[in-house]
Formats: structure tokens, sequence, C-alpha cells
């Protein structure tokens, strides 16, 4: 019998499978989405959920090394935030991508 390559999981997919119907949106964005900071290295994967604040902060720890152990190492920053605080983040529109 061949042999299949194993299906290759991306970061969202690890999130949603873990957040399941909580993710209300996902961007890619170049800036810190609390202080606005410019990230010189790889993007931030900015999650909105349907989350308190506190599991939101212990989630964006959780998850950064969760799928980062998923994906070999390959190092991806997750920031998780309650669904509510959208509007207090700096999320330019022009500098983020929909994930």
């Amino acid at each position: 019998m061949p042999e299949t390559k194993a299906q290759k999981r991306t970061a969202p997919a690890l999130i949603r499978d873990r957040l399941d119907e909580n993710v209300t949106a996902m961007y890619a964005a170049r800036r810190d989405p609390v202080s606005g900071q410019l990230v010189e290295e790889h993007p931030i994967l900015v999650v909105l959920a349907d989350l308190s604040e506190e599991e939101t902060v212990q989630l964006s720890g959780e998850l950064t090394t969760d799928v980062t152990d998923a994906l070999d190492g390959h190092y991806v920053h997750v920031s998780v935030h309650p669904t509510d605080a959208e509007e207090r983040l700096t999320l330019p529109p022009e500098e983020v991508l929909p994930v």
C-alpha cells in the first residue's frame, strides 16, 4: 500500500481546533495589537475569541507554545484577546491580513 503524505497543519487550523466556536476573528499583524509597536521578526497571529480576559491571557502563552511545537519548532507568536476588546487593539486595517 502506498504511503500517504500527512496533512500539513497550519497555525490557524490548530487554533481553531483548540478554541472551536469561540474564535470570532483571526489576523496576521506586523504590530503588537496592544502597544502598536512594529514587530521586526515574525508577524503576530492575533486571535479574537468569545472568552474572558483571564482566559485569553493564559491561552496566548499556551497556544504560542503548542502551535510552535506542532509546527516542528517554527515559532508562531499567538496573541489572544476577548472579542469585546477589538476596539482597544491597534489593528490598522491596512496593516493586518485576515486569516
